[in-house]
């Protein structure tokens, strides 16, 4: 096994920084969506509310591929 110095090393800690930055990202429109109320209201407004849909859209992309960097590459490595 290399040493923490090594290759596998650095790329866990690249992969890390990734997933930093994700979490960031996810982290905003966390706030954004969750700063209003979420009800059986709001989800039936979403075809009238292209932007609130947008940020439902954003949340759950980011969500998935942070979710997507962690299991496939940071968790293996």
């Amino acid at each position: 096994m290399t040493t923490i110095l090594g290759l596998p090393a650095a790329r866990f800690l690249q992969t890390l920084e990734i997933v930093a930055k994700e979490g960031v990202h996810l982290s905003y429109s966390w706030n954004r969506l969750f700063s209003q109320t979420i009800d059986v209201e709001w989800v039936a407004s979403l075809d009238q509310n292209p932007s609130i849909a947008e940020q439902l859209e954003a949340f759950v992309s980011r969500f998935g591929r942070m979710q997507d960097t962690m299991a496939d590459k940071l968790l293996p490595r």
